[in-house]
């Protein structure tokens, strides 16, 4: 047999009544519960579509869909750093590599040579930690609203509105310059230099190149995924 709609649909707000908030994650259940629904309802024609959809849950074990969640959460993660890995190299090839040389050369010379006072970097470095906190806002509050519009909400989305999950890392520069008491030698310049290159690096593809990629990956991936959302 073939499912209806209105069963398809009733196989949504199931996953979604066992903590599977995320449709993307939803409709793979979905999949793999209507496939079963058929092959047991097919070996066993008197089961009812409610009797069926029971013993397919079954199949999760004791802790239903958690665990897939999980997995599906460890395997995001690592897709997700993996784009972020592709970004990054390209800052190392030709014509970004001439940014990423520009940005050390200028740290480098403005920690070495040119010793600027160190509570002026502190102020430098403790901007650039609160830098994801505003984006983390900024972009919850974006998720939130669209998720009111459109009535879904997409892990891998979700994933990068948390910029990766960076939270519990963002005082690293600040801890890191609050404890170097002297910038103005040559080892402590270059290496703080590298350090900040990759940080801001990192923020600048966290905070706007990662948003542009998972759009377009979940427009091939979701057909139903709302790439157009009125403004809030």
């Amino acid at each position: 047999m073939t499912l209806t709609q209105e069963q398809i649909e009733d196989l949504y707000q199931f996953t979604k009544k066992h903590f599977v908030e995320w449709y993307d994650l939803q409709t793979e259940l979905v999949d793999h519960l209507a496939n079963d629904i058929e092959q047991i309802i097919s070996k066993n024609p008197n089961l009812t579509f409610t009797e069926a959809r029971d013993i397919a849950f079954k199949k999760f074990g004791v802790f239903g869909f958690m665990e897939m969640v999980e997995a599906k959460q460890k395997q995001l993660s690592k897709r997700y750093w993996k784009l972020i890995l592709n970004e990054f190299k390209l800052f190392f090839t030709v014509p970004k590599i001439a940014i990423s040389v520009s940005l050390f050369f200028f740290f480098y010379l403005a920690l070495y040579h040119l010793k600027i006072n160190r509570t002026i970097w502190l102020v430098f470095y403790l901007i650039i930690s609160i830098i994801p906190l505003f984006y983390l806002f900024k972009n919850r509050k974006k998720l939130n609203n669209k998720v009111k519009q459109t009535g879904k909400k997409y892990l891998l989305e979700e994933y990068v509105a948390n910029l990766g999950g960076i939270a519990g890392g963002i005082s690293i520069p600040l801890q890191i310059a609050l404890e170097i008491k002297n910038y103005q030698t040559h080892n402590v310049a270059m290496w703080l230099s590298i350090f900040t290159v990759f940080y801001l690096l990192f923020l600048y593809i966290s905070i706007f190149e990662m948003p542009k990629k998972i759009n377009e990956i979940l427009i091939k991936e979701q057909p139903k995924f709302q790439k157009k959302i009125k403004k809030v």
